[in-house]
């Protein structure tokens, strides 16, 4: 199976200096978010669960999971193909999950040209918001947040929306 995005979540959980320099070991190849959950509760039982890593990486053109695998070093079915960007970035500092202890989104380390919370507000913004963006000529500020293609097809509409011309 191949993805362009995947997640893994490792116990032990690594350092942080581990991650850092992880990180700076594959920069320019792939973009990475990278939290340690330590602080995450049982429900049941309300006893701290064993620290663990959250990895999102990104890659500009397909990979297939082994890849992802050997690059963390775990075997493939410690690997998930990422379906919902959007989600699994929120996830990674429970934004969504009432019953979850929250994160703060400087908890999150990347090797990524973006910080953790730009990303996650270019996944949310919907087309309309890319598109008054564009009308008040605020697009360029969208680039690197907002994959091209998303930009190219919206400012498309609008220019045909504009123009009032059948192509």
């Amino acid at each position: 199976m191949t993805g362009r995005a995947f997640s893994a979540s490792l116990k032990p959980a690594w350092t942080q200096q581990k991650i850092v320099d992880w990180l700076a070991e594959h920069k320019g190849a792939f973009r990475a978010y990278v939290i340690t959950h330590n602080k995450d509760v049982n429900p049941d039982t309300g006893e701290i669960v064993e620290p663990h890593t959250h990895f999102y990486i990104e890659y500009d053109t397909p990979r297939k999971v082994s890849t992802v695998a050997n690059l963390l070093g775990v075997a493939d079915n410690f690997i998930e193909i990422v379906r919902n960007k959007k989600g699994m970035l929120r996830y990674l500092t429970h934004k969504d999950q009432e019953t979850k202890i929250k994160y703060d989104d400087d908890e999150v380390l990347t090797n990524a040209d973006i910080d953790y919370k730009t990303a996650v507000m270019g996944a949310t913004l919907s087309d309309k918001e890319i598109a008054e963006y564009i009308r008040n000529g605020r697009g360029l500020e969208l680039l690197g947040i907002v994959p091209a293609t998303r930009l190219r097809t919206i400012q498309s509409f609008l220019h045909f929306d504009c123009s009032k011309q059948i192509a």
